[in-house]
């Protein structure tokens, strides 16, 4: 399914612009659409102590919000003028809508492209999250590295496997996204016995895709995988995940913070 609905989740200022530009290259790429999205819940410091604050110092850091939501607003429009792609995109702030969340929106879309979270206490309330996008809407979400600056012109997918369910669907949403690719396939987990009726690589098989299958190295530390599934000649990662894991230093945050590559992934 070539995506025509593509949603840019704000993530922080120090993804420079990566995941919009990933965007509005694949919405180029497919004739497809963008809508960004700024999430927006209280600040940091009325969350946390709004009711012992003068009305007026509230009133002070909601002026900073909004000027802020207009910088991100206004860098947004810049980007897709940078692209030229000003008549594919569409932003809205969701402080005018509270009730929702990007989660709520994402099931709209044929994928989700943002950029990592952002745990800045003066940001945290504009920069949505990844994991909890995925988990809670089961749509795919590409991530894609502070600084990618690349066309997106996907040959190679290299899955990360655990040997999960999750995985397959990470994997099923990328091919459907990118078409017909090359498939890397990295065991994190000895495979053990055959599943019935063939597994993973009778399905590819069967749809003419015979991937490369091998397990990844005995050396688990992030960078040191990050290298080596590069190595496979990959343009994008799929990775399976059981559920939220940015900011938590398990396998998977600190695989997708060590990436080079976008990493899609799905719950």
């Amino acid at each position: 399914m070539t995506p025509k609905r593509i949603l840019n989740a704000y993530s922080g200022e120090a993804q420079r612009g990566s995941g919009l530009r990933y965007a509005l290259r694949l919405a180029a790429k497919c004739d497809g659409q963008v809508f960004g999205v700024l999430r927006h819940d209280a600040s940091y410091l009325e969350a946390e102590i709004g009711s012992f604050l003068p009305p007026s110092l509230r009133s002070s850091l909601r002026d900073i919000d909004r000027d802020r939501a207009t910088e991100i607003a206004n860098r947004f429009s810049q980007l897709a003028d940078e692209e030229g792609q000003v008549g594919r995109v569409r932003f809205q702030d969701l402080r005018d809508t509270p009730r929702r969340r990007v989660a709520d929106i994402a099931p709209f879309h044929d994928v989700v492209v943002m950029g990592h979270n952002s745990d800045a206490l003066y940001e945290q309330h504009l920069s949505a999250r990844a994991d909890l996008i995925a988990v809670h809407s089961s749509r795919p979400v590409i991530i894609v590295p502070a600084g990618y600056d690349r066309p997106v012109d996907v040959t190679r997918i290299c899955l990360v496997w655990d040997g999960r369910p999750q995985g397959v669907e990470a994997l099923r949403h990328a091919v459907q996204i990118f078409g017909k690719v090359d498939i890397s396939i990295r065991m994190t987990v000895d495979p053990g016995e055959e599943m019935p009726g063939g597994g993973l690589s009778e399905l590819l098989r069967a749809h003419e895709i015979d991937p490369d299958i091998a397990p990844i190295g005995a050396d688990r530390r992030a960078e040191v995988i990050a290298a080596s599934l590069a190595e496979t000649g990959a343009d994008l990662l799929a990775l399976g995940i059981r559920g939220p894991f940015e900011h938590s230093g398990n396998f998977e945050d600190r695989l997708v913070r060590a990436s080079a590559l976008p990493v899609m992934i799905a719950h």
